[in-house]
């Protein structure tokens, strides 16, 4: 494999990659979503400020994801594996604190 196609292949895993954390946001947006109208159902004011505080706690991760998202899609080819292993590390929190949320709520 030529120096250029080698190139070529990376840049098309890194595209691809990019696109696959794009979905995963996605798949986030829906999951807050789905507390949101958890939350609109909720008749008792009581109970709907610990979910409120969690949905927006929830989406200020979500920006912020989707912040290093485009932080990696700008970064230069030396800084994009290292930028790489904090996006995934930063989705793996958020998907893990909206699961959490969808299950105690």
């Amino acid at each position: 494999m030529s120096d250029e196609e080698a190139r070529k292949s990376q840049m098309a895993e890194k595209e691809a990659r990019e696109r696959q954390f794009e979905a995963q946001i996605r798949e986030l947006n829906a999951k807050i979503d789905q507390l949101q109208a958890k939350l609109i159902e909720m008749k008792s004011e009581a109970s709907k400020s610990p979910v409120e505080a969690t949905v927006e706690d929830l989406r200020t991760r979500k920006r912020q994801l989707e912040n290093k998202v485009e932080e990696l899609k700008n970064s230069s080819d030396s800084a994009w594996e290292e930028l790489r292993s904090g996006v995934e590390k930063a989705y793996l929190d958020v998907t893990t604190a909206v699961e959490n949320a969808l299950s105690k709520f």
